[in-house]
């Protein structure tokens, strides 16, 4: 974690959760719309872009991700993402798997609530 942040007690064990690392090239996709939601992704190296279609086929960005930033929440609720996620520039993830996630949160409150805070919309002024 980042020196100088404060980390709620017990968030620190997150690095446990990480089942592996993935590097995505340039222009690769780290998931796209409609695949099978089973991770969550913390950015740890470079940039991704995550867009979404219009009715009239247009591409909207909805979201540009950096190191530190936690990506994939679009598909909790569904099961499925919503959205492509691809990468902008050479980037390394981190792979959270959800059902892990999920499970050591479920006896360390401290940590479920510090991603149920991460979880829920920010005002986006």
């Amino acid at each position: 974690m980042p020196s100088g942040r404060t980390v709620p007690q017990g968030v620190e064990r997150l690095e446990e959760l990480v089942a592996t690392r993935k590097r995505v090239k340039r222009g690769d996709a780290l998931f796209r719309a409609g695949d099978r939601f089973e991770s969550l992704y913390a950015v740890r190296l470079g940039f991704l872009k995550s867009t979404v279609m219009s009715q009239d086929g247009r591409e909207q960005v909805t979201g540009f991700h950096m190191a530190g930033e936690l990506v994939g929440l679009d598909g909790i609720s569904t099961e499925a993402h919503s959205c492509d996620t691809v990468a902008s520039k050479d980037t390394e993830v981190c792979v959270i798997p959800y059902d892990r996630l999920e499970e050591v949160a479920s006896s360390m409150p401290v940590l479920r609530n510090h991603f149920h805070k991460v979880m829920s919309p920010r005002d986006r002024a």
